[in-house]
């Protein structure tokens, strides 16, 4: 389809997990100031548990660049407003797509061979410690707290852990 894939993730850690899907480049945000990247984006859609520096993704995107919003956040969306007035840069909030749309997305993925990523655990003490590490370092501490509620459900309602 002639589109470049450049993936942002704010921990380091996948980025071998992240090539073998076939992207073009790849940048960890976590303690950026600013990303070093060759081409500017002209579009660029945000999928996070939170919502990410603007600053430092404003000024890597092309004049008229499109950020599509796929993400829930209960605080506001605070931006600098210079930065996108200047480039005309296109805020927009989506929510589920189209049957049609869905149809062209899986298309893409199958025709760039972009399978899912599962990893399974077993529901032992000690899987579930691994997980909240893992989950701590790759999501941060807000959604390790909402983590540590589901495990203590977990524990509560599995008394055979």
């Amino acid at each position: 389809m002639g589109a470049s894939i450049v993936m942002f993730l704010s921990s380091k850690f996948k980025r071998e997990e992240v090539m073998r899907l076939r992207v073009s480049e790849f940048y960890a945000t976590k303690d950026v100031a600013k990303f070093e990247i060759g081409v500017l984006l002209s579009h660029l859609i945000v999928n996070t548990s939170f919502l990410p520096n603007w600053r430092l993704f404003l000024s890597i995107m092309k004049l008229k660049g499109i950020i599509f919003l796929l993400t829930i956040s209960f605080t506001d969306l605070v931006v600098p407003i210079m930065l996108v007035v200047l480039a005309g840069t296109n805020i927009q909030g989506l929510v589920v797509s189209a049957c049609s749309v869905h149809k062209r997305m899986l298309n893409f993925a199958a025709c760039n061979h972009i399978e899912p990523v599962i990893v399974r655990f077993p529901l032992t003490n000690a899987s579930v410690e691994e997980v909240m590490v893992l989950a701590y370092e790759h999501l941060g501490a807000s959604p390790r707290l909402r983590l540590t509620k589901l495990m203590e459900h977990l524990f509560m309602t599995h008394t055979d852990l």
